[in-house]
C-alpha cells in the first residue's frame, strides 16, 4: 500500500489511499484551508445548527453489526511499547536562556541515557520541547511509544488519564507517528478534573488496531439516507453552503456520525464523480452530539458516481503505575 497523503486543498483531484495518513502539517493546514474555502463559499453553519433536526434524517433502527467486521486478534496491530516519558519544557521568556537537555525516564522510572534521548528527539523533535501550557490544563506530559513494525501509515495515539473508574481526556491535539514508527502522545488533563499531577499515574491510550481502509461503497447515491454502520448515516443534504452571492443554496454529500456510538471508530468518505475526479477533502461541522462530515458543494446528486466509506478502528491499551516525578516540572 502506498504511503500517500491527502491534499487539504478544496479542489478536485485524485483520491489518496488513506485519510489517516495525513501529515501533521496538513492537519494544521486543514483549518486555514477551510477558512480560505469559505471565503469563496460561505458555510451556512448557523443554518445547519438552527435546522439540524430537519437536515439530519429521522432516527431509524440501527442495522445489526456486521458479523464479518471483527478483526482477528492476531491480525490486529500489537500493543505499542512505551519507551520514554518526559515533561514538556516550559516555554522560556525571551530574556531567559533556552531549556537544557531533555530529562527523560523509562516506564520503570530509571533514567533514559542521553544517547537514547538524543535518538528520540532526532526522530520526534517535539519530545520534551517547550510547549504552550493550556490555562485550564496541567503541565504537558510526553509519552513516546514504538508502534507495530507492520504499520505502513502514520498513527495518532490519544492518551487519557485514569482517575478511579473515570478516564480524563487530554486537552492536547496529537500528531502522527514518525517514519521510524515512534509516536509522541501528549497528556494534558484538565485542572477541573485533576487539581495537580500525582507522583504515579495510570494511562489509557486509544490505539489503531488496523490500517484505515474503505469498508463499503454506495452507488448510486440514493435520495433516502443510508445507514452504513451503527450510528453512522450517509445522506444528501440540500443545504450545505451558500454561493458567494448568497443567491443559491448548494447541496453536498454528508456523513453524520453519532459520537456516543463511535468512540473507538473514525469514519470518513471519498466522493467519486462521474467526470472521473474524486473529492477527498471533507469539512467538519460538529453538533453537540454528532460529527458531520460534508463534501465539497456539488451541483446535484446526479454528478456522483459512487461514495466510498472509509473506517479506522481502535482499542484502548492501559499502562499502569507510571512514575512521573512532578518535582521535575520546569527543570
Amino acid at each position: 500500500m502506498n504511503r500517500t497523503c491527502i491534499s487539504t486543498a478544496p479542489s478536485r483531484r485524485s483520491v489518496a489511499s488513506n485519510p489517516e495518513d495525513v501529515t501533521a502539517c496538513q492537519r494544521r493546514q486543514e483549518t486555514e484551508c477551510w477558512k480560505m474555502f469559505t471565503g469563496r463559499l460561505m458555510v451556512a453553519v448557523g443554518f445547519l445548527i438552527a435546522n439540524f433536526s430537519s437536515l439530519l434524517p429521522a432516527d431509524e433502527p440501527a442495522p445489526p453489526a456486521n458479523p464479518g467486521s471483527s478483526l482477528e486478534k492476531s491480525a490486529q496491530f500489537t500493543r505499542p511499547e512505551l519507551i520514554a516519558i518526559a515533561w514538556a519544557s516550559p516555554r522560556p521568556e525571551t530574556e531567559q536562556p533556552a531549556p537544557g537537555p531533555v530529562v527523560a525516564w523509562r516506564p520503570d522510572g530509571s533514567p533514559l541515557p542521553a544517547e537514547e534521548v538524543a535518538a528520540i528527539t532526532k526522530e520526534l523533535p517535539g519530545f520534551g520541547a517547550p510547549e504552550f501550557v493550556e490555562s485550564e490544563g496541567l503541565h504537558p506530559l510526553h509519552l513516546v511509544f514504538r508502534i507495530d513494525a507492520r504499520a505502513t501509515n502514520s498513527q495518532r495515539l490519544t492518551p487519557g488519564l485514569v482517575v478511579g473508574t473515570a478516564r480524563v481526556e487530554t486537552l492536547a491535539a496529537q500528531e502522527g507517528s514518525s517514519a521510524g514508527r515512534l509516536a509522541l502522545a501528549q497528556l494534558v488533563p484538565s485542572q477541573k478534573a485533576v487539581a495537580k499531577w500525582p507522583s504515579e499515574i495510570s494511562v489509557e491510550v486509544r490505539v489503531p488496531i488496523e490500517e484505515g481502509d474503505v469498508f463499503k461503497s454506495v452507488s448510486p447515491l440514493p435520495d433516502a439516507p443510508v445507514d452504513v454502520a451503527p450510528g453512522v448515516r450517509l445522506y444528501w443534504t440540500r443545504a450545505a453552503a451558500e454561493s458567494p452571492s448568497g443567491r443559491k443554496i448548494l447541496p453536498a454529500v454528508a456523513l453524520s456520525i453519532d459520537r456516543s456510538q463511535t468512540d473507538l471508530v473514525e469514519y470518513d468518505f471519498f466522493t467519486h464523480l462521474k467526470d472521473g475526479t474524486t473529492e477527498s477533502f471533507n469539512a467538519s461541522q460538529p453538533t453537540p452530539t454528532h460529527d458531520v462530515r460534508i463534501s465539497h458543494p456539488l451541483e446535484s446528486r446526479d454528478v456522483v458516481e459512487k461514495i466510498d466509506l472509509w473506517r479506522l478502528r481502535y482499542r484502548r491499551e492501559r499502562y499502569d503505575r507510571l512514575p512521573v516525578f512532578p518535582d521535575r516540572i520546569g527543570k
